[in-house]
């Protein structure tokens, strides 16, 4: 048997951790990254295997990305979001995908090609991340990105 595959979520605050708990009950192995350590802990994240608090892209650099993980960023500031982007640029992840409006994404995404992020690889980013169903809170975001998960998961999209 395979492992479960991993759902990488950047950013542990309300959609984060909605997205932790729904991908756990979906069979995910859930790891969660934010640079602000007092967000990760077991008693916010209790279904979270890892939980890991740090500099974003030194962390990401750490953490075993394979083609078995499927990545969300739902930062808060959007800042971190071009460090995460050039790791996972590099590696054969399965999704990434970016919260956010368009004019987020233009931003987040010329600080990207700046630090050196192939055009390439951010037309594979999927953003807005998750399926438009006019979700509006945390539990209806993350059930949007775990269908949209699911779908890439299973070669729907």
């Amino acid at each position: 048997l395979l492992p479960p595959p991993t759902l990488l979520i950047i950013g542990a605050g309300h959609i984060g951790q909605a997205v932790a708990s729904m991908g756990a009950w979906l069979g995910y192995r859930i790891a969660v990254l934010d640079e602000r350590a007092e967000l990760i802990s077991a008693e916010r994240l209790p279904r979270a295997d890892a939980l890991l608090s740090g500099p974003l892209g030194e962390r990401l650099r750490d953490f075993p990305l394979t083609e078995q993980t499927y990545a969300v960023l739902v930062t808060p500031h959007h800042s971190p979001d071009e460090k995460a982007l050039s790791v996972l640029a590099q590696q054969p992840v399965a999704y990434v995908g970016l919260l956010g409006s368009s004019r987020r994404t233009q931003a987040t995404f010329k600080r990207a090609r700046a630090i050196g992020v192939q055009s390439s690889f951010l037309e594979r980013v999927h953003t807005p991340i998750g399926l438009d169903i006019h979700a509006e809170t945390p539990r209806e975001i993350a059930l949007s990105i775990l269908a949209d998960v699911t779908a890439v998961r299973r070669q729907r999209r």
